[in-house]
């Protein structure tokens, strides 16, 4: 499947770029550099965006699929926002449902999967923020 060619509107302060719609992010396919998965259904946001504190991520995962790996991260927590479906998402050994309007926080050292029942589609939107980045650079969460 061919990539769409992304571009990004860009001024001092902003960048914006159309994706079209979360039914189609099939149209999108990550391959990372040195693994052989392929994940069908995500685009990165970071480059498209010139992102330079966060990285964002929007994704589809078709009915009766699942991750196919567990994973954690060295430092940053992970943010998951449910915008369509249901679906099962675990954390370590707890496993919890998901509907239209979840949002689940994971610590870094949390291991975690998700899972989409037979029926139904479900795009998601993933944001993965570095809070020591953002406060060396003058953030300061709450103010």
């Amino acid at each position: 499947m061919a990539q769409p060619l992304l571009t990004s509107k860009t001024g001092p302060h902003f960048a914006v770029a159309d994706l079209g719609l979360f039914s189609q992010l099939d149209q999108f396919t990550f391959e990372a550099l040195g693994n052989p998965v392929k994940l069908e259904g995500k685009v990165f946001l970071k480059q498209i965006l010139n992102l330079t504190s966060a990285e964002i991520s929007l994704n589809h995962l078709p009915p009766g699929k699942s991750v196919p790996f567990s994973h954690k991260h060295r430092l940053n927590e992970e943010i998951y926002i449910f915008v369509r479906g249901q679906g099962e998402f675990q954390v370590d050994d707890c496993v919890f449902p998901l509907s239209e309007g979840t949002v689940v926080r994971v610590a870094p050292e949390g291991e975690r999967c998700m899972s989409q029942p037979q029926s139904g589609r479900r795009p998601r939107l993933q944001a993965l923020l570095d809070l020591t980045t953002l406060e060396k650079v003058g953030f300061v969460p709450g103010v």
